[in-house]
């Protein structure tokens, strides 16, 4: 599989419609070099395949630029980022096998009160 950037620049972001004008190729050359940054910091290509950005407070699922996630003075997009690089590299902790004792020195014995239908409707 060939990781291609512009794919995931082009569903995470609101990308120009005509690419033919100069203000559509000032917006992918931008892009593209906040992207190598990024890339930099969050180096896996099956991470940024699989990002989406649905579940954020953003209109569908789609940002205005990458420069958001690269913002010193508001760190909600970069929490955002931080928070699913985490989450795609988390995995759970090996379960450690326990073996319990076959000889108990004491047992405890529990009375078994078997109840009726008159005891279930009489209980209060």
């Amino acid at each position: 599989m060939n990781f291609n950037y512009k794919d995931v620049l082009s569903r995470i972001l609101d990308c120009p419609t005509d690419n033919r004008t100069k203000s559509a190729r000032d917006f992918w050359r931008k892009e593209t070099v906040l992207f190598k940054k990024l890339y930099l910091k969050y180096q896996n290509e099956s991470f940024w395949s699989n990002l989406n950005l649905h579940d954020c407070n953003c209109k569908n699922g789609r940002i205005p630029s990458l420069a958001f996630f690269l913002d010193k003075k508001n760190k909600y997009w970069s929490g955002v980022l931080y928070r699913k690089w985490k989450l795609f590299h988390w995995s759970p902790k090996p379960f450690s096998s326990y073996k319990p004792k076959k000889d108990i020195e004491s047992q405890a014995f529990y009375p078994i009160n078997k109840k009726t239908i008159r005891k279930f409707f009489d209980n209060k």
